[in-house]
């Protein structure tokens, strides 16, 4: 279900953007899969490692030699492209259109011939022949992604196989995925999505778009992009608490965690909140990430060079710290993160003293 957007300049000049908040079991459905395609940062997942292992005990052969054949790939943009054109269909009416679209249009979504940063950097008939299977365009998509994404947003199977087999594949993934994961909770699901869309939706009434999706991300501030004229807020349960960001066109897409209260947390457990924020301080690298940036604001680059760790490493601990509300990012091509002095002080004076004492 899709809001009204209501126009708003958000970078001050005289274009205006369409703020909208979307709530669809898709995007359950597609976060899911992005989950599952992210094993490695299982640990900073509210839904926890075992999880994957319960993935794996039920699901059908098929879905598991389809996922094992494709992933890593680029569910988030089939989710932008479908929020992008509006209301989005059930799961199964979405499964259906993508069995009956041309597998080269599909092939051209997956591989991000629809996200503006990327495609406008390649001359559109590359994108052509790469769909085509042409390996120097496929090798000249995966270069151009390098140098803008990361080697990690390259490594899709999709690259190595024509069209058709894609599409199959994809249509194998959906359709398992659908049968075995969501379907057995969808309404539940619907149930708390549709909450906390509603959640943010009253909020806008007294905040400005660009506050709400700071606080329906908790920490992400939203940066203007020339090629954005909407963008489409859509929560999710599956990948808490992490933002995920997907773009179609000139759709930007920010896949936010649920919040604590639309899933009906019982009121006698310790506060959410309350763990999120001792679990992020329990980790002697995340401290080390606070008292880094109590100095100065840091890019991921410069945080993993001070930090000796790897840029997914790296990541995944910004993850637990903005899930505690102590640090922002924004939604800025090359971002910085930022301290959240507010919430430092919360934590206690342990907390400031330590940050104080790298000044």
């Amino acid at each position: 279900m899709a809001t009204t957007p209501r126009v708003l300049d958000l970078a001050g000049r005289t274009r205006s953007v369409g703020v909208e908040v979307m709530d669809s079991t898709l995007t359950e459905l597609l976060m899911g899969l992005q989950t599952f395609g992210f094993e490695e940062a299982a640990a900073t997942f509210d839904v926890g490692p075992d999880w994957f292992d319960e993935i794996r005990m039920r699901a059908p052969k098929e879905l598991m030699d389809a996922l094992d054949q494709l992933n890593p790939v680029g569910w988030g943009g089939l989710l932008g492209m479908v929020l992008a054109e509006g209301t989005p269909p059930s799961p199964t009416g979405f499964i259906d259109r993508i069995e009956r679209m041309d597998p080269i249009d599909l092939w051209l979504v997956l591989s991000g011939a629809h996200i503006r940063p990327y495609a406008e950097r390649l001359a559109p008939e590359v994108f052509g022949r790469a769909a085509h299977g042409e390996r120097d365009a496929r090798d000249h998509l995966t270069r151009v992604a390098v140098e803008l994404f990361g080697e990690d947003e390259t490594k899709s199977g999709a690259m190595r196989m024509d069209a058709q087999q894609v599409q199959r594949l994809v249509v194998t993934i959906l359709r398992g995925w659908y049968e075995c994961v969501l379907a057995p909770r969808e309404d539940a699901v619907a149930d708390i999505l549709r909450r906390d869309a509603n959640a943010k939706r009253r909020l806008r009434r007294t905040s400005s778009d660009e506050k709400l999706i700071e606080l329906a991300t908790n920490g992400v501030v939203w940066v203007p992009e020339p090629w954005v004229r909407r963008v489409i807020l859509t929560p999710h349960l599956a990948m808490r608490p992490w933002n995920v960001t997907c773009a179609h066109d000139d759709a930007y897409v920010l896949c936010y965690p649920a919040a604590d209260e639309s899933l009906g947390i019982d009121r006698t457990a310790p506060p959410v909140g309350l763990l999120r924020l001792h679990k992020a301080l329990s980790d002697e690298r995340r401290l080390r990430i606070l008292r880094l940036l109590a100095d100065r604001d840091l890019t991921l680059q410069e945080l993993s060079d001070e930090l000796g760790l790897a840029k997914s490493t790296t990541h995944h601990h910004t993850v637990v710290l903005r899930a505690a509300g102590l640090i922002r990012t924004s939604t800025a091509m090359e971002n910085r993160y930022i301290l959240r002095r507010d919430t430092v002080a919360e934590a206690g004076p342990a907390l400031s003293q330590f940050l104080e004492g790298s000044r």
